[in-house]
């Protein structure tokens, strides 16, 4: 439960996508706070996104520091299942928030090691 609060207040803050309202938008409901809408994974350097809904696409990905900085900002596969390489990225922990075509926010902490 302390995961997903910290997840939120930091997707909360200064989101700088074209998705501002809408992402805050469902953060803000409770329904949506926990979308089981899909898993982000990482496999060394690769992030992998697979959404639950194959008609659901993927419009965007974030990946965030802990200090709430967006370093790396990309757009989507427009598929239901996607990778990403971070390789560019320094080892920590970072904060990766998926965009869905459907509107949807699916985010979670990932580590680069």
């Amino acid at each position: 439960m302390e995961k997903l609060i910290l997840i939120l207040v930091i997707a909360l803050l200064s989101l700088q996508t074209p998705y501002n309202s809408r992402a805050t938008e469902l953060l803000s409901s409770p329904i949506t706070q926990s979308i089981p809408g899909g898993i982000i994974t990482m496999e060394d350097i690769i992030l992998n996104v697979t959404l639950n809904e194959p008609n659901n696409k993927v419009a965007a990905v974030e990946i965030r520091t802990m200090n709430n900085k967006v370093v790396h900002n990309e757009n989507g596969c427009f598929y239901h299942t996607c990778s990403y390489d971070l390789g560019h990225l320094p080892p920590a922990t970072y904060l990766a928030i998926v965009y869905t075509e459907n509107g949807m926010l699916l985010s979670d902490l990932i580590t680069i090691v």
